[in-house]
């Protein structure tokens, strides 16, 4: 699987930072008869539109994958200060930013947000920045069989009751149908000797909810979480899955449990797909 923007229990985007677009950027706001510096960046990670809201949160971002630039030269630049007739806006400067990182991915924490934009009438409907977490893919230290195709490593924000850590995981199949395999460590290194967490999920690119139509499972054998991989991706690729449209309330609710998220999730698919046999409520996920 080729890395891309992936949205995790409806709370954090990971995206490989050579993949984010910079749609637009707004140094100034006007307010009243005046202008107030507060920047304001509208990012594209694959299907997620992700607002970066404020001087802290840019520069929060900027950070992540520039870190020590000069924060006088940048902030004049956002201002709008260097730009002269036939020369680039801050938003060709940001893209630029991301280009020549060497951050491998950036991991969003976000908020569902209806809010007006900057300057302009214009509703901005998506994800809010509420925090950032530059990171690296795991090391892979176990073979994976040749019938998976290419699998995607990367970690993982899980939230238990007493932690919150990046787990080493594995993204498996065709998006938006993926299986997670997900180690119940906090390591820098996946392996299939580790106890597993095996989620089946189907992706939605519209910023409703996720649906797994599989219960997670908790498997502590290599064998046995291979087999279970191999049967998720079989049944995904003969059902008819497919991402459904969600009306209802698109909140992402930060802060809670991945068991907490696992169920709604769980839940919501079994609302769409009504012949579905399997029991409601995960097994064996104990905490971290």
């Amino acid at each position: 699987m080729h890395p891309q923007a992936l949205r995790h229990c409806a709370e954090w985007v990971i995206v490989p930072t050579e993949q984010i677009v910079v749609e637009r950027f707004f140094g100034w706001r006007r307010a009243g008869k005046r202008r107030l510096f507060q920047p304001c960046a509208v990012l594209r990670a694959g299907a997620h539109q992700i607002l970066v809201d404020g001087l802290d949160a840019v520069w929060e971002l900027i950070d992540a994958i520039l870190p020590d630039m000069p924060r006088r030269i940048v902030n004049e630049g956002m201002k709008g200060g260097f730009v002269l007739e036939g020369e680039q806006p801050f938003a060709q400067d940001l893209q630029a930013f991301l280009r020549e990182s060497a951050t491998p991915f950036l991991i969003f924490s976000c908020d569902f947000v209806r809010i007006r934009e900057p300057n302009s009438t214009a509703i901005f409907a998506g994800l809010k920045m509420r925090s950032l977490v530059a990171s690296t893919a795991p090391v892979l230290r176990t073979a994976t069989p040749a019938s998976w195709g290419s699998v995607w490593a990367v970690r993982l924000p899980y939230r238990g009751q007493k932690r919150e850590v990046l787990a080493p995981a594995l993204i498996v199949g065709d998006y938006p149908r993926i299986v997670v395999v997900m180690n119940l460590a906090d390591s820098d290194a996946f392996t299939f000797s580790a106890p597993c967490l095996v989620s089946s999920i189907i992706c939605a690119d519209d910023g409703g909810l996720d649906i797994r139509p599989h219960a997670t499972q908790k498997r502590e054998e290599p064998q046995r979480i291979i087999a279970d991989v191999q049967r998720r991706l079989h049944d995904m690729h003969e059902t008819d899955f497919a991402p459904e449209p969600f009306h209802g309330d698109e909140r992402t609710h930060g802060g809670m449990t991945f068991k907490e998220r696992d169920m709604i999730e769980r839940q919501r698919a079994i609302q769409v797909f009504a012949d579905l046999d399997t029991p409601i409520l995960s097994t064996g996920l104990k905490e971290l």
